[in-house]
């Protein structure tokens, strides 16, 4: 008979974690239901270690009355895996022997995770972030995009992360209850939509035509909104159809609407996307195979002459233009089958190993060759460490002769493997792809803080008092989710410090930064009466705005942000952010730290900047004898300069006397459905220089630091419009914009006569500006006037693109 196995208690609950109080409630209610075939025993009440309870999960999991239910990855995800994830709540990883376990019940239950996964799991001994884990499970069951689960599913998937402590603390996704749309309320809204403004004939909810990513979330805004809305994203299995992207408001209300045209729809249709963006939409299968075929190639290959043919080289990529050079064939009797040439590129390979899971995903395609058709195999290699290098197989496709087979590890582009080898070796980059940008990599610090850091653009107490929030890359995800969670996106209702940090770590500021976020000084006024002077200032300023626009000041709550250096250089004030009750941002206002005065107001309605501390402009003196204003023919100037405008005003038809409604002439005929321009920023520069002339000087206290001039013994402004164009299409070419979108945007140019960024010599700027749209881009590049070098260029995306 052999021994009974006895199990120090003592020890074990010495060197084991004690489990939580909710889990072990469970599990007990759990242990008290078994169906036992012997007399019951009372379950003693002592504290249950983490060790025991694992070993209990694993002997219920066996029990079959238990795992009746399991018929799929979401039942094994809620009876299987989240009891498991909840026995170490403090990890948000399974162990190894987790990991086995539960890859091995997956297997009783016929519940299959992708081959390639199952390997890596396996093959390299990986622990596997819990979630991670859970989600593919679910995955097996649902599909790959968890956007386009049933809500109820999304729903359950973010409860049961929440429980397992996977979560960020807040519940986003929800399930439509009482008072909402209902979800088929809200597709019908979407449908209808979608056929009244695109025009859209087919039936975009078949599964067959589109993939439908359907979410109904609620978002904390700050602290006294949560908003909810309905998202909607029909991406087209044909890259010929549309693609399409809707939210609606909680009401129904249609708050924003976008198509993506097809491949052989036109480049401002795709805005900002590209032919091969719509193949990978349409054929990706989620993790990571290629897209390639020889059908879908030769297809490939048509919609890029086609949009070529309509509208120029620009309107694709550089790296997709290697595709046009090539000839795919369709596979005929006199050549080798795509299985056969597989299977000579395998035995080509065999002193390399494929990577775990893509035995199956090799890639071949049928070309024409230099010597006939040829068969071009890549395959997939495994670099250690679970990366991936390839193969490249090239042989005659009637005889299977190989001809080329070359392994690369290192990154060249994405391209190689749908053109010859000889192709390649004529055009492959040196090293990175000429196409991709090169993005500057900061040096990190030894400390792992940002670059800033300690710096003396801030005081010595204001790195200390950041040093005690303890935020760092081990705690920078839990920190900013707690943030998220009870505070909201609109980061003005974070706290201060928060708010530094966010800055600090990851905001975009200047190498030369000058202005901070900062904390308030011991003489400072509180926040409190800083935000009470900005809502009687607010009020004040704006009542007949407030009222016209059916604002609640009583209702408004006010974001605070104290700043070091704003908004003017050597002052720290606060900025107060009013919101209105339906969360909308209604105006700003800046409040002096030390003093307390009102320095800045603006409001959302009409824009623009009041100053209600700046001093009184003088009243504007009376003209010259002659007529002409009193600044006219002033010794600040070249006289040369006054004879320009003279010339530019007789040329356009305009006189002292007529100078105001020829203004207001002007800013009709060059207006721009921009919003936020100045009346004059698409102008002709000579009266825009006439214009800026008569508005820098309409009162004795003003002069001039800077200047517009009218362009005269420099590069003219359609060779400065050429060279702006020329820099705006290689910024447009790194962010995957299209030549054609960019012919479509409005051009300012203004010829300034000194610049602190130039030396003082003469300095164009030219903006580009899309004209309404869902990008609200703006494109800027400064070139020296004398050169034609470009000094400065930026792409700046204001809106939702």
């Amino acid at each position: 008979m052999k021994r009974p196995v006895k199990i120090n208690q003592e020890i074990i609950q010495a060197v084991l974690p004690s489990i939580p109080q909710d889990f072990e409630q469970d599990m007990r209610h759990l242990i008290a239901n078994l169906p036992v075939q012997r007399k019951e025993t009372p379950v003693m009440k002592r504290k249950l270690s983490v060790g025991l309870v694992f070993a209990l999960i694993l002997m219920l999991l066996a029990v079959s009355a238990l795992a009746a239910v399991i018929l799929g990855g979401k039942d094994f995800v809620d009876q299987v895996m989240a009891p498991m994830a909840k026995v170490d709540m403090e990890s948000d990883r399974f162990t190894e022997e987790e990991v086995q376990f539960i890859l091995d019940e997956a297997e009783k239950y016929g519940i299959h995770l992708p081959e390639h996964i199952v390997d890596r799991l396996k093959g390299h001994g990986a622990w596997e972030y819990k979630e991670e884990l859970m989600r593919l499970f679910v995955k097996t069951e649902y599909g790959f995009y968890p956007s386009s689960w049933p809500l109820e599913v999304q729903h359950w998937y973010e409860v049961t992360m929440e429980a397992c402590g996977q979560g960020d603390g807040y519940i986003h996704n929800l399930v439509p209850g009482e008072g909402d749309l209902t979800q088929e309320q809200a597709i019908a809204i979407v449908v209808n939509h979608i056929r009244e403004t695109y025009g859209e004939e087919k039936d975009i909810n078949d599964p067959d035509l589109f993939q439908r990513h359907m979410t109904y979330t609620q978002q904390i805004i700050n602290p006294y909104l949560t908003t909810r809305e309905w998202y909607f994203d029909y991406e087209a299995k044909d890259p010929r159809d549309n693609v399409y992207f809707i939210t609606l408001s909680q009401d129904g209300a249609v708050k924003s609407t976008r198509c993506i045209g097809g491949i052989y729809s036109s480049a401002a249709d795709m805005k900002g996307y590209f032919i091969s963006d719509r193949f990978a939409w349409a054929y990706e299968d989620g993790y990571g195979g290629s897209v390639w075929n020889t059908e879908r190639l030769q297809e490939f290959q048509k919609a890029l002459q086609y949009r070529v043919d309509n509208e120029g080289m620009d309107s694709i990529l550089p790296r997709e233009a290697h595709a046009l050079y090539q000839t795919y064939l369709t596979p005929d009797e006199t050549m080798i089958s795509e299985d056969a040439a597989k299977e000579i590129a395998r035995k080509a390979c065999e002193g390399f190993e494929i990577q775990p899971g893509y035995e199956d995903s090799i890639l071949a395609i049928a070309m024409e060759g230099e010597k006939g058709p040829v068969w071009k195999v890549t395959l997939k290699l495994n670099r250690g460490e679970n990366r991936m290098g390839n193969a490249y197989v090239e042989m005659d496709g009637r005889t299977g002769e190989v001809y080329v087979c070359d392994t690369s590890f290192e990154y060249t582009t994405s391209w190689r493997e749908m053109v010859t080898e000889s192709y390649w070796e004529q055009h492959k980059p040196e090293k990175i792809s000429q196409y991709d940008p090169i993005i500057p990599q900061v040096t990190p610090r030894p400390d792992g803080l940002p670059p800033i850091w300690y710096s003396d653009i801030a005081p010595d107490w204001y790195w200390e008092k950041l040093d005690q929030v303890g935020y760092n890359s081990d705690t920078a995800s839990d920190l900013m989710n707690q943030w998220h969670v009870l505070y909201g996106g609109d980061k003005e209702f974070w706290p201060l410090e928060a708010q530094c940090i966010d800055y600090i770590w990851h905001g975009i500021y200047p190498d030369e930064i000058t202005a901070l976020p900062g904390l308030p000084q011991e003489n400072d006024i509180t926040q409190e009466l800083a935000v009470s002077i900005s809502r009687r200032a607010f009020k004040e300023a704006y009542q007949d705005l407030i009222a016209a626009n059916g604002a609640q000041m009583e209702k408004v709550v006010c974001g605070v942000t104290y700043w070091f250096n704003q908004p003017y250089d050597g002052m720290n004030a606060w900025e107060i952010s009013l919101f209105g009750e339906d969360g909308m941002p209604i105006g700003e206002v800046y409040v002096n730290a030390k003093t307390g005065a009102v320095e800045q107001l603006s409001n959302n309605w009409e824009g623009g900047w009041l100053r209600p501390n700046a001093p009184t402009p003088a009243p504007t003196p009376a003209p010259q004898a002659d007529g002409t204003p009193w600044f006219w023919d002033s010794d600040q100037f070249e006289k040369e300069y006054w004879d320009r405008l003279e010339a530019a005003m007789a040329e356009n038809g305009a006189n002292f006397s007529n100078i105001d409604e020829k203004f207001r002439e002007w800013e009709d005929m060059y207006r721009q459905d921009i919003q936020g321009c100045d009346v004059n920023m698409f102008w002709p520069s000579d009266i825009k220089a006439l214009y800026f002339m008569y508005h820098q000087f309409d009162t004795e206290t003003d002069g001039a630091e800077h200047l517009i001039l009218i362009p005269e013994g420099f590069p003219g402004e359609e060779e400065i419009r050429k060279i702006a164009l020329q820099e705006a299409a290689h910024l447009c070419h790194q962010e995957k914009m299209h030549q054609s979108w960019l012919d479509s945007l409005a051009v300012s140019l203004s010829l300034w006569d000194t610049s602190w960024r130039n030396e003082g010599r003469p300095t164009w700027t030219i903006q580009f500006h899309e004209l309404g749209g869902d990008f609200n881009t703006r494109i800027w590049v400064t070139i020296d006037a004398e050169t034609g070098d470009i000094l400065h260029s930026e792409l700046d995306m204001l809106g939702n693109g």
